[in-house]
This record gives C-alpha cells, structure tokens and sequence, in this order.
C-alpha cells in the first residue's frame, strides 16, 4: 500500500475507516484535512430483514427463548399536543416482546430506512430510560413529523384514529423491511406487487404480526366451496357482533343524545348510566366473527342457484395477536357504540 500523502509505502492505516494507508504520523496529520470529511467507520453487516436471508437468520437464533426473557418496558409516553393516539400505539407496540428482541438482534445500526431507524431509536429511547430509573419519555419529534407527512389525516390539530396509525407504521415498516433486502443482492424495490407481498409476509415484521386469514364460501344446494386466505396483520372487529336489532337502536340513542349534550356543553344529568347493550368480551366476539353467517344473495358459479354460507376463520395464527374493536356505526350518524368490554388476562 502506498501513503496517500506522499506515495510512499505505508506503513500505517486509517484507524477509523481503514481506507487509507500513511508512511508516518506526520503524513497522517497532513493528509486529515482532506480525509475527515469522508471518513467513517464502516458499518456492520445488515441482517436480512425479509425472505430467505431473514428465514435463515431465525434458524441460527434463540429467538423463541431470547424473546420470552425480555422484562416488560415498564416506562410510558408523555402525551404533547392531539398525538395521543401515535403514543398509545408505539406503547403497545413496545410491549411485544418479540418485536423488540428482533429490532436488538437484527438491526445492529440504525437502519438506512427512517421509519425502521425511528422504531429502533424509540426502542433503545425506552431501554435508556428504564435504566436511569426514569417512568416517562417524550415522543420523537422525528416519528411525529413522518407520521404527519406521510398523510394529511395526521395533519396538526386533526384529530386521528389510532388503528389508521398503526396500519399506516406497520406498512412502511414493512416497505422498509423489503428496502433492506433479503440478503441476495438484488434490488427487491424493483419487484412487482406479488413478490413484495411475499417478501412482506417473510419479513421481520410480518414474522411477528402477520397471519393467515381464510374466508370458506359453501353452496347450501351444491355443497361447492370458494376459499379465498389473505396475509393480514391486523384483526378487525366490531363492537356490535352479537348485538340485537334493538339493543343496536337503542346504543344509537344513547349515542346520539351523547353527542347532542357535548355539542351544546351541557352537563348530563344525575349519575352515568351504563349502556344498553349487553356486556360482550373478546372470546364473545371472536365466536361472533367465526361463526357462521348465511348468504341469501350469493349466486353459486356452479350451480346458478342462490343461497350460500360463509364461515371466517384464523388460518395461521400470528405470533403477536393485533386485535382491533370499531366502535364507529355503521350509518352516517356521528358519535361511538358504548359497550362495556371484558379482556382475560390469558388466553
């Protein structure tokens, strides 16, 4: 190697970059003017984030064991201006366990990907915190300003939907993970729509939210069935499965007057009255979804005749469960569907 103040041999090396090569200190010092704006330590392998590479990385970790010893944060997330919803999904978020063992394990440096860098900054951001003893943090700027400009529904001063958030971090936290790549070289942003999906199912975040949903479509005359399975990472369901037709007015009322005393601020009246509906839990509404549910309208591409039952259900199971309840009504009416809710502590 040559000196690259000098053209003598070297004898030394760059200790930060290891790029260039001196014959002597003196040469070194010189040539550092030129040198430090392009210094940098070289950065450590990335792990795959997506696809075989990814798939090979969990056959050679513990991340089954890993995952299951890590403590819970135990550290929460002040709340400044309307970003309440974006601080209750990434405190959800960071008490995955596995999510956050595979962020410590797989992105040794913050990824190129802002998002992915963001999720692992707010990661760390905790852990910190929960060693200096502290009990609360503050958002990131950073994360808030990507969420808002990312779509206008998260504009300052609108108010926001927490599961349109978390769609919104999940999909371009997948996005990101396909920008890593999946350990062969190749530039996956330029693949079609079929083969990022699939890498997105194989990716680190679709090994820990993603599941396999099936909806069986069966002729009552010919028996004939349509499957059709999806990749989701979110299960939806909504709060008036298994209600009545008249608790269903009547939680509309309730909902409507609500609504009309805000409006107006006036103060209700005599001691909170709980809803009408019937109290539900998630096991009652899990059974509701996965329940058979007739179709008098569906035309049978066999047969021709009408008639026919769907059944929805839970084909592979993820590993982080995401359940969302709507409370929203399903007419144009303004206002929310109370009903009183019940989560087991196992299931």
């Amino acid at each position: 190697m040559r000196c690259a103040a000098c053209g003598r041999t070297a004898k030394t090396q760059c200790g930060r970059c290891k790029k260039e090569a001196y014959c002597d200190r003196d040469c070194q010092a010189q040539h550092w003017k030129v040198h430090k704006a392009v210094c940098k330590p070289p950065r450590r392998p990335e792990v795959p984030l997506c696809g075989e590479g990814f798939r090979a990385w969990l056959a050679r970790s513990n991340w089954q064991q890993g995952s299951g010893c890590l403590e819970e944060p135990g550290v929460g997330i002040t709340n400044w201006s309307n970003n309440c919803y974006l601080s209750a999904v990434s405190q959800c978020l960071l008490q995955t366990p596995m999510l956050r063992h595979h962020l410590r394990e797989t992105c040794l440096e913050p990824p190129e990907d802002p998002w992915l860098a963001e999720l692992l900054g707010l990661c760390r951001l905790i852990d910190g915190a929960k060693r200096k003893g502290a009990r609360y943090v503050d958002l990131p700027r950073r994360l808030t300003r990507l969420i808002t400009e990312a779509s206008e529904e998260f504009a300052f001063g609108r108010q926001a939907d927490a599961h349109e958030a978390l769609m919104l971090l999940i999909s371009r936290w997948l996005a990101g993970c396909v920008k890593v790549g999946d350990g062969s070289g190749a530039d996956c942003s330029k693949l079609g729509y079929s083969e990022k999906e699939q890498l997105e199912a194989s990716s680190m975040i679709g090994h820990v939210f993603g599941m396999l949903m099936g909806s069986r479509v069966a002729c009552k005359s010919c028996t004939y069935e349509s499957l059709v399975t999806r990749v989701e990472y979110c299960l939806c369901l909504t709060v008036t499965l298994g209600m009545t037709d008249e608790e269903l007015q009547k939680c509309r009322q309730e909902s409507a007057q609500q609504l009309n005393r805000w409006c107006l601020r006036r103060p209700l009246q005599g001691p909170r009255s709980d809803s009408s509906a019937s109290p539900t839990s998630l096991s009652k509404l899990l059974d509701e979804y996965t329940k058979e549910e007739d179709i008098a309208d569906f035309k049978c591409e066999k047969c021709k005749k009408r008639g026919a039952s769907r059944t929805s259900f839970v084909r592979r199971r993820p590993n982080a469960l995401v359940v969302y309840i709507d409370r929203r009504q399903d007419t144009n009416l303004f206002g929310k569907i109370n009903r009183r809710r019940g989560f087991l502590k196992s299931w």
